[in-house]
């Protein structure tokens, strides 16, 4: 082998893509003794290490297992045909000398070649490359390949690096690597699938080679069908999307002969019914293998950790399937008799939340038609753990089972209810689940549990359209639900990019007795809700009070809902807390309170997982960039009103979404846009009441009057907006628009309209030019745009400016994690945040971006 034309012996492929990330993770572990790369034939191994041995200047030694290997003659003798090429000495050491079969010997032998001329004086460096590692099963081989580790510690003219490459993972060379990982990481590196696996810039690098352009969303496609695997990609980029289901045959074909087919039946069918977890541990498997003995179970176990297509974390003790190959695994569920998939469902049943992939159960439960198992997980499903591609396809699957079956299963009906709750089909759900309870009440004693779910999901809803709910029927729902309601075993639903303080239209409740009635409802919801809505009621009373200006008690309110939120996890009440906060020190004029609670609000973003309240974030720091007119403060996606991509699985909570979008777009004097905008809001407002939103609402069409030079419209929306607020004296919906609010007030004075109370009027005005001065004043202090409050919001965390460094640095995700002592998952999200924040389409732009801010 001449190593500078490697590949073992052939040029790079068509379609090599140059990983500089892998190459600095292979540079840097020349500093170490072992290297791994250890991942499912397709990854690159032998193309990653060949293009890197290919710079090398240092002596090498390449050798290729096969099963021969392990008979150990032969392996001495094809190792020495290996060092001929270029480490001559050690060849003719080793001819002259047997295989060392004992310490002894290998010392003799190590003793030797320390001893030739070439060594004296001088220090080698060696690197040693073996390929098709996982061949190797002969003892005495794996423990001579363990002592070459310890020529840097004993033998110190020889400095011997070891890359392993193999097909399988490693777990035997006398000390398992997966434990050296943590425990001695100055020593060993391992390269893994995830690793390997192409990041999305290599995937549309690589299809740009073959003369193609991947659209976004095709891209992500190819990402979560595939993740990354080079081989299958490398397939589909040469073939095209014709072949698509060729490729992925020849795959499934592939894993079924190498790592399903290979192994005995126990270990088949341990497979295909761990396919229903999206991650599984130890007690999952020895649930799965109950009538195993011990030893069985752990030589078991064993095998699943050298299975490449399974990832091991030794940290947190579980696993977790590559998704091609969980997609091929669970296509065979229906390869298991009646028996063991209503036992599998059992078990899956089990973990519901915690290590299943609701979407894969559901999947499984209907292709097996598995009736008794659907109809069980109903009663542990909350409304929001589907996405809605799974909520369409569940309901398809439930109103298939025939009216006989619905019937006899009043649970059914009431997961149906959820589920078009959820859709946003709130009046179909309404109707149903009432139908429901006439039904269930006829026997009430029978059908207890099942009553005590329904009244309070009519309590959800009720709030939802923001009506008032009769508080005797949740009573009895807390009475119905000892053990708690299966629909709060998520995190709030109430409260989102909405307001949650309300006044019932029927001018039944003011605004105090709305209040107490909240604190009524939490105190009977928090009964069965484990925590669900905790603080709810606090925040309900701290947007009332800024409502009424009341800025100090306000305040008050809302570190008391975050206080209580926090416990619990309600982010999305923590959050609008924060925007409680962040408004009154707005409204003070208080600089100080600004930095101090935006600061907050990052820390504690930074330290709980609030990706999915991302956009509620975005909108947050848009709104404070309207006060200062900040628009780099704003996000992509509002300044080009992009509302669709969250329709889709939030239509009920994009009020808010639309209403900052409007505003930008006045602040940039688009108004048809604005205009356009303004219609989705009455559009919306007609399917669901918002009262905070009505109010807007009016202001907004008075606005868009004035624009059109129809004043008396104009006027005529003004009153609206003052007549829902003028009565319980909440200034602050009003106040907030400041100098935007001005032509539409001096219209009115003009005026002079009956309706008006214009001593009230007037002290709006004040308000107003109070605001508008208060935001002058931190305009001026801020100054600089780049130093804008409103970068506290959207600027990137001290966590999120680490990861961003790192992956300027070249570091894969695995290795971000590693550094940081993080999941790869975390360090992914912490990446989505860094590309929304800069307004990113991926790594390279991203650091790209950043560079040219001067962020890094």
């Amino acid at each position: 082998m001449q190593k500078r034309n490697y590949l073992p012996g052939l040029p790079l492929p068509r379609g090599y893509i140059k990983r500089p990330r892998l190459q600095e993770i292979l540079a840097r572990s020349l500093e170490n003794t072992v290297t791994t790369v250890s991942a499912p034939p397709g990854y690159g191994k032998t193309t990653l290490v060949s293009a890197y041995v290919q710079k090398l200047s240092v002596t090498l030694v390449w050798h290729n297992f096969s099963d021969l290997d392990n008979e150990t003659s032969h392996f001495w003798r094809s190792l020495a045909r290996a060092a001929r090429k270029e480490f001559t000495v050690m060849a003719e050491v080793m001819e002259r000398q047997e295989f060392p079969e004992s310490a002894a010997a290998m010392s003799e032998f190590l003793q030797e070649l320390e001893s030739q001329e070439e060594f004296l004086g001088k220090e080698h460096r060696v690197v040693m490359v073996f390929d098709n590692f996982e061949l190797i099963k002969n003892q005495q081989v794996l423990d001579f390949l363990n002592l070459m580790q310890s020529l840097n510690q004993v033998y110190h003219s020889l400095s011997v690096h070891v890359i392993m490459i193999s097909n399988e993972g490693i777990m035997n060379i006398s000390v398992q690597p997966l434990h050296l990982l943590y425990e001695s990481t100055h020593k060993y590196r391992s390269l893994n699938t995830v690793d390997l696996a192409f990041t999305e810039e290599e995937v549309q690098h690589l299809f740009r080679i073959y003369g193609k352009e991947l659209a976004s969303e095709d891209l992500q496609d190819v990402m979560e069908t595939m993740e990354g695997w080079p081989l299958v990609v490398h397939a589909y980029a040469a073939l095209g999307e014709d072949e698509r289901e060729v490729i992925f045959q020849n795959t499934f074909n592939m894993m079924s002969a190498n790592y399903y087919g290979n192994y005995e039946p126990a270990i088949q069918t341990l497979l295909i019914k761990l396919s229903g977890f999206k991650a599984f541990n130890l007690e999952i498997i020895l649930k799965l293998l109950s009538n195993h003995g011990s030893e069985k179970t752990s030589e078991i176990t064993r095998q699943l950790a050298t299975n490449p297509f399974i990832e091991v974390s030794v940290r947190d003790q579980s696993f977790r399937f590559v998704k091609p190959y969980h997609h091929f695994l669970s296509s065979k569920f229906l390869l298991l008799d009646e028996k063991k998939q209503s036992e599998t469902m059992d078990i899956l049943g089990d973990y519901l939340f915690d290590y299943t992939d609701m979407r894969m159960v559901i999947e499984l439960y209907i292709k097996a038609n598995h009736y008794d198992g659907i109809t069980r997980c109903l009663t542990m499903l909350s409304p929001y753990n589907l996405g809605i591609p799974y909520t369409q396809r569940i309901l398809k699957y439930l109103q298939s089972l025939g009216e006989d079956l619905t019937k006899t299963n009043p649970w059914i009906r009431f997961f149906t209810g959820q589920e078009y709750f959820k859709y946003n089909r709130v009046e179909q759900a309404v109707t149903l689940i009432a139908e429901l309870v006439a039904e269930l009440e006829e026997n009430q004693e029978e059908n207890q549990r099942i009553l005590g779910e329904c009244y309070l999901l009519q309590a959800i809803m009720s709030l939802r359209q923001e009506e008032i709910f009769d508080l005797s029927l949740l009573e009895k729902a807390v009475k119905s639900l000892p053990g708690g309601s299966i629909l709060t075993n998520q995190q709030s639903y109430l409260v989102n990019e909405n307001e949650i303080f309300f006044l019932p239209a029927d001018g039944s409740k003011n605004a105090e007795e709305m209040a107490a009635y909240f604190y009524q409802f939490i105190e009977l919801f928090s009964q069965v809700s484990n925590g669900c809505l905790s603080g709810f009621d606090y925040l309900f009373d701290a947007q009332r009070y800024l409502g009424l200006c009341n800025y100090e008690k306000a305040e008050f309110r809302a570190n008391q809902a975050i206080f209580k939120a926090t416990l619990s996890h309600q982010h999305d009440i923590v959050i609008n807390a924060y925007n409680v906060l962040i408004n009154a020190a707005f409204g003070r004029g208080e600089n100080k309170g600004i930095r101090k609670y935006l600061q907050s609000l990052d820390a504690y973003c930074e330290e709980n997982d609030t990706e999915k309240f991302r956009d509620l974030r975005d909108v947050l720091a848009a709104s404070y960039s309207f006060y200062i007119n900040e628009r780099d403060g704003i996000a992509q996606w509002i300044r080009e009103a992009d509302l669709h991509r969250y329709y889709n699985e939030k239509r009920s909570f994009v009020g808010k979404n639309i209403l900052v979008c409007a505003m930008c777009a006045y602040q940039e004097e688009n108004y048809s846009l604005f205009s356009a905008l303004v219609d989705e809001i009455d559009e919306l407002l007609s399917q669901r009441s918002i009262w905070t939103l009505n109010v807007d609402r009016h202001l907004l069409h008075g606005l868009d009057y004035l624009q059109q030079e129809e004043p008396e419209k104009a006027s005529a929306a003004f009153v609206k907006a003052y007549q829902l607020v003028r009565r319980e004296n909440l200034f602050y919906p009003l106040m907030r628009y400041g100098g935007y609010l001005t032509p539409l007030l001096n219209l009115v004075k003009e005026k002079q309209l009956e309706e008006i109370d214009y001593q009230w009027l007037g002290e709006l005005e004040r308000l107003c030019n109070l605001h508008s001065k208060n935001l002058r004043l931190i305009r001026a202090e801020y100054g600089n745009v780049k130093k804008g409050y409103t970068q506290s919001v959207t600027k990137l965390t001290p966590r999120e400016m680490q990861v961003l460094k790192l992956l300027a640095g070249g570091l894969s995700r695995s290795d971000i994690a590693f550094n940081l002592g993080v999941s790869i998952s975390g360090v992914q999200k912490f990446l989505s945040n860094i590309y929304a924040k800069l307004g990113a389409k991926n790594s390279a732009d991203a650091v790209s971006i950043a560079h040219s801010r001067q962020i890094i």
